[in-house]
């Protein structure tokens, strides 16, 4: 049973604003790059020396209200790495880039929040395939006066 987040984007200038899905399943990382950025990355999803990289990946079918069910949709793409010299080694995966209002400087609050939430996710019934992380739990701001929002999302593979 596949496990996702549900996380509240809504930066003004965010096209996609509203609730967004994250997978849990697979995480290998999730790190605080910087005070406004969060990346959670997953398992390798292909390794290629030069040319093109086939990747495939299998996406469950999701329903509007998050709960699975129906048929996985298999997902198939093409990557142009040319600029990888031929013979080196490169090994691809997903991630998912958080945009986030800023935090105190050197702080981890987001990467600790999106871990812990993690983890309460994870342990969640197999009948709840979706986890709120409500939103008025979200890391405080670098003022300490109000929790942060997640202005963009992004999904890519690097």
């Amino acid at each position: 049973m596949n496990k996702y987040m549900k996380l509240f984007v809504s930066g003004a200038a965010n096209v996609a604003v509203g609730f967004k899905l994250i997978p849990l399943d697979g995480i290998t990382d999730i790190t605080q790059d910087s005070a406004t950025q969060v990346t959670i990355s997953y398992g390798d999803i292909a390794a290629a020396s030069g040319g093109s990289l086939q990747a495939a990946t299998t996406v469950p079918a999701m329903t509007s209200d998050g709960a699975g069910g129906g048929d996985s949709v298999s997902v198939q793409a093409t990557y142009d790495i040319a600029a990888v010299t031929a013979g080196t080694l490169v090994t691809y995966g997903r991630k998912v880039v958080l945009t986030t209002d800023a935090i105190a400087v050197n702080a981890t609050t987001w990467r600790d929040f999106l871990q812990d939430q993690l983890e309460v996710a994870l342990t969640t019934a197999w009948t709840q395939p979706v986890y709120l992380a409500a939103g008025s739990q979200y890391p405080e701001n670098a003022a300490g006066t109000a929790p942060t929002t997640i202005t963009a999302l992004t999904n890519s593979i690097a």
